[in-house]
């Protein structure tokens, strides 16, 4: 089906509110902005081609997205019949509707009274208290700053956040001027911060929302008031891209990430999501990532594994909601697209509905995004060298897989996050890498080794190994002292690996660890490619080349491909077709992967039907074997 004639869905800034229905008076229900589309021209279109392909669609650009090389476009009349004109063009890359979508979270009751640290039930399951005094939020104010770690940027996309809560005050403020100001230890960076929806629609039934998001993120700490959040020394990047009524537009998201990475976030929050995927958000993702900055999105409330972006989009760390039980929570979407999960439940919050200033969210994986935002916020301060493959990884191997399903699954991704676990993976001993053999490898038999070095001022007490992809410690092999015994402050490491059959098919990151009293040291030790899949042996032919002589050469030909391999070994076979007889067996060849052709020249005549078999195999001793169409000589 044309992609322009799909029947679009909304946005939900994951609050839970209702259908989408696109910009009021603008998209009716279908989930786009009726007038407006996005372009990306090809680099080779000159700007007379542009603008010839724009006026024949009688379309004007408001807005261009550098980093993606996107314009945001308005026409005459309805936008369809414009990308269906556009996408026809020879110096148009890709043209498509302005989709819109929304928040989601349920409110239930506010709360009125006592809603202080000890109402958040979420700090308590994620192991944030614990997580704190293994790497302090440092409760900031602008006159320490020599001590402090480096403040993380957190772009939030979301509604407009309420400037004037008083939880955004940091502790020790200086003068009231600029209260709430990083400058003046408060939580939001409003310099960097930027509205891509105008103030007449910033007001609606939905507005509280980025407020409530922020303040489960990064809500200031240690300053008498109301609630502490996760991420509590980072820096809100306040970037609204969703307007009072929860409505979103691709334009104003990919604008707002666009955005969020001229301004150097590190973490890019989106508590929100579309049901129809937009080239030009994932344009804007991957420009991000690229940029160092991880991007962490809502996985959805509708209760099901339907795709729902930017969540779904590559690169992007998708959450689910748990429950104060550890169990999904009833409205958590879920798929095999999961990162993590964080609370999502019941969850405490800044609530700008309320009189006093604070409520709890029912359900909502809004909610739960933050708290990742905030864990990865928390690991860039720690250590801001990280990338953010680094701290995604870091999430994932160190979160608490549930009970309830061990294993990856779609409810929980790897688990259920754990500061503490998390903030203690990399803080201790230093580990190199000194050598490793790493050949391919079937399952059950010895497969890898290496040697590393762990590094500390304090005994090392023990070290594992674990593959990244699955995250959790390996089984089947060992991490020894050379000498036998652990304990001293620079240890070499031995490790082998025996790759049992529940690991998968693919290239997995293989990582060695080693821990004193301080916490986790990490260093990657190679890729481990565990191949059980047998090369491909493609159009193989058998021909005889006419000669003058009697004896005719014969020439195989095929194509021989491998997921893994760089390098195969191939050999044949020329057969009597009528009796078995072998009459011929070529020596052990190498390839590489792509077209093979070889050719035999026998040493005597040969009369009747015969049989050639190749067979081919690769680095993990997988054999494939074809056999020719009988060839008569």
């Amino acid at each position: 089906m044309d992609r322009a004639r799909k029947v679009l869905t909304a946005l939900c800034i994951l609050l839970a509110i209702v259908p989408a229905t696109g910009r009021a008076g603008e998209g009716g229900t279908t989930g786009r902005v009726r007038d407006e589309l996005l372009v990306r021209f090809r680099r080779s279109a000159s700007i007379s081609d542009r603008a010839s392909a724009l006026g024949s669609i009688g379309g004007r650009v408001l807005r261009h997205i550098p980093s993606i090389d996107y314009d945001l476009v308005r026409v005459r009349g309805d936008a369809l019949g414009a990308v269906a004109r556009l996408v026809r063009m020879a110096e148009v890359a890709v043209a498509e509707p302005n989709y819109t979508g929304r928040i989601q979270i349920t409110p239930n009751d506010a709360c009125v009274n006592g809603c202080g640290t000890t109402r958040q039930w979420n700090l308590g399951a994620v192991n944030a208290f614990a997580g704190w005094s293994v790497f302090p939020g440092h409760f900031y104010t602008a006159t320490q700053k020599k001590n402090l770690s480096p403040r993380v940027k957190v772009a939030v996309l979301d509604t407009k956040i309420d400037e004037l809560q008083p939880d955004w005050r940091g502790a020790n403020p200086p003068p009231m001027s600029a209260l709430y100001d990083v400058s003046a230890g408060g939580q939001l960076d409003f310099g960097a911060g930027k509205d891509f929806v105008p103030a007449s629609r910033q007001a609606g039934h939905a507005a509280f929302h980025g407020t409530f998001v922020a303040g489960i993120l990064a809500a200031a700490a240690n300053n008498g008031q109301g609630i502490a959040g996760l991420a509590y020394n980072a820096d809100i990047v306040p970037i609204t891209v969703v307007d009072g009524n929860g409505v979103a537009t691709a334009a104003d998201l990919a604008s707002g990430i666009d955005h969020a990475v001229s301004v150097g976030a590190r973490v890019i929050n989106m508590s929100l999501g579309l049901l129809e995927t937009s080239t030009a958000v994932q344009a804007a993702i991957s420009v991000a990532h690229d940029a160092g900055a991880l991007s962490v999105a809502a996985a959805g409330n509708n209760g099901n594994n339907q795709p729902f972006y930017p969540a779904w989009h590559a690169g992007v760390m998708s959450v689910t909601a748990t429950d104060e039980a550890d169990r999904p929570a009833p409205c958590t979407n879920h798929s095999n697209h999961t990162s993590v999960a964080a609370p999502g439940m019941n969850v405490l919050s800044m609530d700008t509905r309320t009189e006093s200033g604070y409520g709890t969210a029912g359900c909502g994986t809004s909610t739960a995004a933050p708290h990742v935002s905030a864990l990865a916020a928390l690991l860039f301060a720690q250590n801001p060298s990280r990338s953010p493959e680094d701290v995604r990884s870091i999430i994932e191997r160190t979160a608490d897989d549930d009970r309830f399903a061990p294993g990856i699954d779609e409810y929980f991704g790897h688990g259920r996050i754990n500061v503490q676990r998390a903030l203690m993976d990399g803080v201790g001993p230093d580990v190199d890498r000194t050598r490793a053999t790493m050949p391919r490898a079937l399952g059950g038999v010895s497969v890898a080794s290496a040697v590393a070095r762990a590094r500390s001022e304090d005994p090392i007490l023990e070290a594992e190994w674990f593959v990244d992809s699955l995250g959790s410690p390996g089984s089947g092999g060992s991490v020894e002292a050379v000498d036998g015994a652990f304990g001293e402050r620079n240890e070499e490491l031995t490790m082998t690996i025996q790759v049992p059959l529940t690991f998968p098919t693919g290239v997995h990151r293989l990582l060695v660890r080693a821990r004193d009293v301080t916490g986790w040291g990490a260093a990657s030790v190679g890729a481990l490619i565990v191949d059980r899949k047998p090369p491909e042996i493609r159009d193989l032919a058998v021909s005889v080349v006419a000669a003058p002589s009697a004896n005719q050469p014969m020439v195989v030909d095929f194509v021989a491909l491998d997921d893994y391999a760089s390098r195969m070994e191939w050999a044949f076979t020329v057969n009597d077709k009528l009796d078995g007889t072998r009459v011929y067996e070529s020596e052990t060849m190498t390839v590489e992967p792509g077209r093979v052709v070889t050719e035999w020249l026998p040493e005597f005549e040969l009369h009747g039907v015969y049989r050639v078999d190749v067979i081919l195999i690769d680095e993990a001793l997988n054999p494939s074997r074809a056999e020719s169409t009988t060839v008569l000589v």
